[in-house]
Formats: C-alpha cells, sequence, structure tokens
C-alpha cells in the first residue's frame, strides 16, 4: 500500500460510493480490509489505501470506512473526570474485579473509559485525583497486573494459560528451530559442504523464528524476520571470532 503520486491522480470512485462498497463487504478491521485489497476482487476504481487517496475528501477513520463504527482510542471523546467519577460511584462497585467485569460490559456508555487512569492522565489530570482514581482501580493488586499485561503490552490473553502447554510449546519450538541446522549433519546434505549448508539452514530457522512472533507482536513479519537473522548472524559471528581467538591462545 506504497502511497506515489500516479496512486494519488488515479481515477478513484467518489468517497462516498467507495465508503458504500466497503460497507457492503462486512469486514471487521483494517487487517481484514488489508488483506481484501491485496486480492483481485478489488475494483481498480477502489483504492487498497482509502485513507491515503480520501484523506481530505471525507477520511474519518476506519470505523466509517468499513461501516463498524469503531472509533480509536485517541479520537474518543470522554466526560469530564468529576462527571465520570460521579458516574462510577453511582454504580457501587467496591473493588477493580466488579470494575473491569462492568467496564466489559454493554452497559459501559461509550463515554466512559475502561482505562480511566491512562485516560484522564494523558487528558492533563494529576496530583491528588489521578492518584484518587488510581488507588480505586487499583485495589485488586493481581487483576490491575494482569490487566495490564494484556491490555498495555498483550502478551496474556483473557483465558488462563497452563504451564504445561506454555512449557511444551516452548520445548517444541526451540527443538523445532534448533534441529534444522544439525539436518546437513544427520541426512548427509550438501549444497557446497555440509558446514556451509549447516550455515544457511541456521540462517533459515533464524528468519522463521523472527517472522512466527509477529503473530504475538503483530509487526512487519519480513522485517522481524530479518531483525532476528541480523541479530543471531552478529550474536554466531562474535562467538565464532571469540572461540577462534580463544582457540589461537591455547
Amino acid at each position: 500500500m506504497k502511497t506515489t503520486d500516479k496512486t494519488l491522480r488515479h481515477k478513484w470512485r467518489p468517497f462516498k460510493d467507495a465508503r458504500a462498497f466497503a460497507h457492503s463487504l462486512e469486514l471487521k478491521n483494517w487487517k481484514e480490509w488489508h488483506e481484501w485489497a491485496k486480492s483481485d476482487a478489488r475494483p481498480n476504481d477502489i483504492p487498497a489505501n482509502p485513507r491515503i487517496v480520501y484523506k481530505i475528501v471525507g477520511w474519518a477513520g476506519v470505523g466509517d470506512w468499513l461501516g463498524t463504527g469503531y472509533i480509536p482510542t485517541y479520537s474518543r471523546v470522554y466526560r469530564s473526570f468529576e462527571e465520570a467519577r460521579a458516574f462510577v460511584h453511582s454504580l457501587g462497585l467496591n473493588n477493580y474485579s466488579e470494575w473491569r467485569a462492568w467496564s466489559k460490559s454493554k452497559s459501559r456508555p461509550d463515554d466512559i473509559p475502561t482505562n480511566p487512569n491512562k485516560i484522564y492522565k494523558d487528558k492533563g489530570f494529576s496530583g491528588e485525583d489521578l492518584q484518587r482514581v488510581v488507588k480505586i482501580i487499583t485495589s485488586d493488586k493481581d487483576r490491575w497486573a494482569k490487566e495490564m499485561m494484556i491490555h498495555e503490552l498483550g502478551i496474556i490473553p483473557d483465558g488462563e494459560e497452563s504451564p504445561w502447554k506454555n512449557g511444551l510449546a516452548t520445548f517444541v519450538a526451540f527443538a523445532s528451530a534448533g534441529l534444522l541446522p544439525l539436518l546437513p549433519y544427520v541426512f548427509n546434505i550438501a549444497i557446497k559442504d555440509t558446514f556451509t549448508t549447516a550455515i544457511i539452514f541456521t540462517g533459515v530457522a533464524l528468519f522463521i523464528v523472527g517472522a512466527g512472533r509477529t503473530v504475538f507482536t503483530k509487526k512487519n513479519w519480513l522485517l522481524a524476520g530479518l531483525e532476528m537473522l541480523a541479530v543471531g548472524a552478529i550474536a554466531a559471528g562474535a562467538a565464532y571470532t571469540l572461540g577462534y581467538w580463544i582457540d589461537s591462545l591455547i
């Protein structure tokens, strides 16, 4: 979806018509749109990157474009701190667990944030007001820590995880990645020679591991794979150089 002058000069469908077409696809998020836009199903007058093409002629966000109504957190308008606090007090909640359960329900108005600490801090609240909110919301320390891991770092799923499953998954991942460099020796595979082939297989393993991380990090798979490959190459080069130097001393 790289933007060029040619992209902007192209004869695109009028914004309202294009948006109506996008609504008809019933896609749920930008990821689904991105995948669909790369397919042959996209008409030539529907841009793959509408946020650029229609930036000054109607673009109002992904939710508006796809018809989902979703508004990014940074674009939402919330009640003032005092109004939101008074509303939450009226709910009669006793701790963070009850707050979290309620905030995930359909009972929460759109102008009441699920993470008041972050929202109102970003809006300039500090001192005693912010500390009062933090004290109420973080009264349940375990659940607060878990919430931050899920929603701020995105590394723990909502459901409870089994340490045995996690351990087994880690073992399989390490064993699979570590097995690739050994295959040339086990099966006598040689492109030029066995050692060179093992280096190539190692590079492939590093790239696969790096690209595989994007399932969780949501980064570009190609860049993530190349990053892991570069880091692994540097580490391997440093280890080989150090070993060669120590061997020369002995």
